[in-house]
């Protein structure tokens, strides 16, 4: 998908390069350079998210493209989960191997860094969890993620998967957020031929539950 970039002549600006070449400014104005780079990386943010909502179902499930869904799993465990750690999030995978499901490797990697960066955001204390688990059952593949955040409140579950929509009032948060994330992993996920669906768990957070 387009990806929409600062120029790089603005975004020399922005870091202070060229502020610092020129002789440096005040500490104040640096600061608002900064703040205004940051707003600029938010909505790039959006701009892709909204992008990746208005994509196709063919676009979205790679076409003729098919992917293994153990092993796409274990990458970007395996690519991303020390940096998620270092965030404060640890990503275990458990399952069993499953049938080739029909989707795209770059948007099935975009449904799981959605549905990580989630559970980071709402985890409680220094470290969170997020435990994904792969089975088979009655001819179907379940993809569930479950952590230990801080759950929603049951009248915001069937809305979780509605653009725009934050169920803060039960996951509060002083992070930013836009509530595309969840939106954009239904939409992949139905674009496969799945259904999503989240409850929340006995003992505190959320799991999602894909079925394919």
């Amino acid at each position: 998908y387009a990806r929409y970039k600062v120029p790089p002549h603005l975004g020399n600006r922005l870091c202070g390069r060229s502020v610092r070449r020129r002789g440096g400014y005040a500490g104040k104005q640096l600061r608002y350079l900064k703040v205004i780079r940051k707003k600029c990386d938010e909505i790039n943010a959006l701009v892709n998210k909204m992008i990746v909502l208005t994509k196709s179902e063919y676009e979205l499930s790679g076409g003729n493209e098919s992917i293994l869904p153990d092993e796409e799993i274990k990458n970007f465990i395996a690519e991303n989960g020390e940096e998620y750690s270092n965030k404060g999030l640890q990503i275990d995978f458990s399952g069993e191997q499953a049938p080739q499901i029909k989707i795209s490797s770059a948007y099935f990697a975009r449904l799981l860094s959605n549905i990580a960066d989630n559970s980071l955001k709402y985890k409680k204390g220094a470290q969170g969890r997020l435990q994904i688990e792969l089975r088979r059952s009655n001819e179907k593949t379940l993809l569930s993620f479950a952590d230990g955040g801080q759950g929603v409140a049951d009248e915001d579950l069937p809305h979780l998967f509605e653009a725009f929509y934050r169920a803060d009032r039960a996951r509060t948060s002083t992070q930013s957020g836009n509530g595309l994330g969840l939106a954009i992993v239904k939409k992949i996920i139905t674009a496969a031929g799945g259904e999503v669906s989240a409850c929340n768990n006995e003992h505190g957070g959320l799991t999602v539950l894909a079925v394919f």
